[in-house]
């Protein structure tokens, strides 16, 4: 069924402006996002040091060896249809019980992105929900689980704060602090290769067990 956006102006500012957009489907909302832009102007900068990692190269595709790899051919679709690489920086295991492990891979776009600014910001968000919550399954040792339990993006933030360039690899760090009631908040960051902090993200999951039958079904 097609999708209707609609754009509302909230505020018009000398250095801030804010617009929220709602998606419409079969006249019911299935989407809402708020959106602040500001102007460029010169200001306090600081940022912690980056994250070590090795160099995207040489390592294995992200899908090569996550946990439900053994799923072939859903594998092989999914890499042949992603718009969007990604390199795991090692191979994933299992964390110590109550354990919040940050997780690390390089991504970047298959193909040159446009000079223009918005659309290389359209695509780095777009990439920003990838692994997310794998990251949370992880941290919380519900890797063995991972196929037949829901999973599903509540709610996604992101903050750039730098002028978003996707035409090299970055950096995708993320860990999960903290799951309960089906619900897991992961946080995550993008570095450039030279250390520069691009983006910052967050995001609530769902993350559901898989339901045990009842008997006699």
């Amino acid at each position: 069924m097609p999708i209707r956006y609609v754009i509302y102006r909230i505020r018009d500012g000398r250095t801030f402006t804010t617009r929220d957009v709602v998606a419409y489907q079969s006249g019911e909302a299935i989407f809402q996002m708020s959106c602040s832009f500001a102007r460029p102007e010169e200001g306090f900068s600081k940022q912690l040091p980056p994250p070590e990692a090795p160099d995207p190269e040489n390592l294995p595709d992200w899908d090569l060896v996550r946990p439900d790899r053994a799923q072939a051919e859903m594998m092989k679709r999914w890499r042949r249809e992603r718009p969007v690489e990604l390199r795991a920086t090692e191979p994933t295991t299992k964390a110590p019980k109550g354990g919040t492990p940050h997780r690390q891979m390089w991504i970047r776009p298959r193909g040159v992105l446009p000079e223009d600014p918005a659309v290389h910001a359209g695509v780095i968000a777009y990439s920003s929900d990838m692994a997310l919550l794998s990251t949370a399954r992880y941290s919380h040792r519900l890797e063995e689980n991972w196929g037949p339990g829901a999973n599903a993006s509540l709610d996604h933030a992101i903050w750039f704060h730098h002028p978003p360039r996707f035409d090299d690899w970055l950096l995708y760090t993320s860990y999960s602090p903290i799951a309960h009631a089906a619900r897991a908040l992961v946080n995550g960051a993008m570095y450039r290769r030279d250390g520069t902090h691009v983006v910052s993200v967050a995001q609530e999951g769902l993350i559901r067990t898989p339901r045990t039958p009842a008997l006699g079904s």
